[in-house]
């Protein structure tokens, strides 16, 4: 079995700031997730009983306030909190009567911040924490920010690049984004001048505030655990060489006024329509290309004009008005030609089976069904193995997923399930410094957006999970998007960009840094429908089959038209 990583054997202790013993459905997920993952011990708790007078607004603001706001809070009253499934406050699911707890009620520090009262102060210090969590409280000031060891850990739902303030996600619907981001930090003395731990991407629902709402709180729900595990298996030191400081030059905001939110329910009136003309009356319609050039020159890193001048070169296949093709991925047949895997899915079943094609002489052959299920099938990965090539198809439906390999005809032979990880949508495996590795995603509390990566010595015995998974939150380059190569040094992973709609554009990711323990990547390239080509709504497989690659593409068609 392959070496694991070495893991510090004591957890992390935590104090944790709340609002009475209450926390809303995704703080309450996330501090549970955290303490059932076995890296963090809940070692007190503060409870936040009310604010104190002097932090009370004066009667003539408040009135001032109940009428420029009002209609923010009907809104969010009656449009947001009763859709919203991350904010309802519930308990937290195990016992905490033998946790010790303190009733604080802080103290106001200038105009917004605000401090621990000097007797929890002291509450803190005896427990010695190791991390201070905020799920609680304004903002904090005082001597609270330099008690824990690691600091106090804040969420905050928002690009502070771009949006700081409040509500999250509200601005962003307001101006047009497709996404937003999300950080989880160690606080400091300046607002929103912390240290990062942690952070992602997260898509914008344009026709619901409420469902944006939860993409955010649920996608950060995994962070906490990422972050104590990243502690216990690399060390603070290594981890605070990491940190990135929080850019927040972004404007701040504050609740929409009444003329604002009346203009923001209009745009989700109208996004609304959007959407049911997107998805009710048209749907888009996938095809499979092949591009006579090397997956670097498509991927973009030859430079633009080359990456253009490749995709518009492609040659198309040509599926029946009742189907689509995509998720293309091939290889090299003893006589030198292309064979084409790919989903062909059927619009009158509603799946998808696996195909193939052969490309030869710039033409495909007859297109033949390889592997039909129950289940809907896709995304039919493609890898060598001790001299045999073996098909990894997506099987989301199924709890295990089954391995195929190619016989001496060509033809698809079933080996067996793989190891049970879950449903893994798009797994995607290669090798690195003599090491296998599988990526996959989950889709866990949102779409397209969490990452996860395994290592094995061997495919079909034991997967190890990295222990920071999901290794990486992001709409815009998370989910597998085709073969994983090398170029010039470095190894590159092709993404899905999910932010405007599935499969909008492939994020090429240079990956900087795998180990066991460890995972960096970065975005340096993007492959984008060519404006005004044959299938200019959509792009979201690169897979490299010698000098050639693979593409898929699609146009957006009115139901029920050919």
């Amino acid at each position: 079995m392959a070496d694991k990583p070495v893991l510090d054997t004591r957890k992390l202790r935590c104090i944790v700031l709340c609002e009475a013993n209450e926390f809303s459905e995704w703080e309450a997920q996330a501090l549970e997730h955290a303490l059932t993952s076995g890296h963090l011990e809940l070692a007190g708790l503060v409870e936040r009983q009310d604010r104190s007078e002097a932090a009370k607004p004066n009667k003539w603001a408040k009135r001032w306030n109940e009428r420029t706001y009002a209609s923010w809070r009907a809104f969010d009253r009656f449009f947001v909190r009763p859709f919203s499934k991350a904010i309802p406050p519930r308990e937290l699911t195990f016992d905490t009567s033998s946790v010790p707890t303190f009733q604080d009620t802080p103290k106001k520090v200038g105009k917004f911040g605000e401090a621990l009262s000097e007797s929890a102060i002291q509450f803190v210090r005896s427990l010695e924490p190791d991390l201070v969590i905020r799920f609680g409280y304004g903002i904090l000031k005082g001597e609270i920010l330099d008690i824990p060891s690691y600091g106090v850990w804040s969420f905050h739902h928002g690009d502070p690049s771009a949006y700081r303030g409040q509500p999250p996600g509200f601005w962003e619907i307001f101006h047009g984004r497709n996404h937003t981001g999300a950080i989880l930090q160690v606080l400091s003395s300046e607002l929103d001048a912390g240290r990062i731990l942690h952070k992602g991407r997260f898509q914008i629902a344009s026709q619901s505030y409420a469902q944006t709402r939860d993409y955010l709180y649920f996608g950060t729900v995994p962070w906490l655990a990422r972050a104590c595990a990243d502690i216990r298996y690399n060390g603070w030191e290594a981890v605070a060489r990491r940190y990135e400081l929080s850019e927040a030059n972004g404007k701040i905001y504050k609740q929409p006024n009444n003329m604002q939110v009346i203009g923001f329910a209009a745009k989700i009136a109208l996004n609304r329509l959007k959407n049911i003309s997107k998805y009710k009356l048209h749907r888009q319609q996938w095809n499979v290309g092949v591009a006579a050039a090397p997956i670097q020159t498509v991927a973009g890193l030859d430079g633009d004009r080359a990456q253009a001048r490749a995709i518009r070169s492609a040659v198309w296949m040509s599926p029946k008005g009742a189907e689509f093709f995509a998720d293309p991925f091939g290889y090299m047949t003893k006589g030198g030609r292309v064979r084409i895997l790919f989903e062909r899915y059927l619009w009158r079943e509603k799946k998808g089976v696996i195909a193939s094609s052969t490309f030869t002489d710039g033409k495909f052959s007859t297109v033949e069904n390889e592997l039909v299920t129950q289940n809907h099938l896709s995304y039919p990965f493609i890898m060598e193995s001790e001299g045999t090539t073996l098909v990894l198809p997506e099987q989301s439906d199924q709890q295990l997923a089954t391995i195929y390999e190619l016989d001496l005809q060509d033809r698809l032979k079933e080996i067996g399930p793989l190891p049970g990880q879950g449903r893994l949508i798009d797994t995607t495996i290669v090798k690195l410094d003599g090491v296998d590795w599988a990526f996959a995603i989950k889709e866990e509390g949102v779409k397209n957006t969490h990452l996860y990566a395994y290592y094995f010595d061997e495919l079909m015995g034991d997967w190890t999970p990295h222990p920071l998974n999901p290794i990486k939150s992001d709409i815009t380059s998370a989910r597998p998007g085709g073969t994983m190569f090398f170029h010039g040094g470095s190894i590159y992973r092709p993404a899905q960009d999910c932010a405007a709609h599935y499969g909008s554009a492939v994020s090429l990711c240079e990956v900087t840094e795998l180990t066991k323990t460890n995972f960096e990547e970065r975005i340096v390239s993007r492959v984008t429908p060519i404006d005004g080509g044959l299938y200019p709504d959509g792009l979201h497989t690169l897979s490299a089959v010698g000098d050639y690659t693979l593409i898929d593409g699609a146009k957006n068609r009115l139901v029920g038209v050919p």
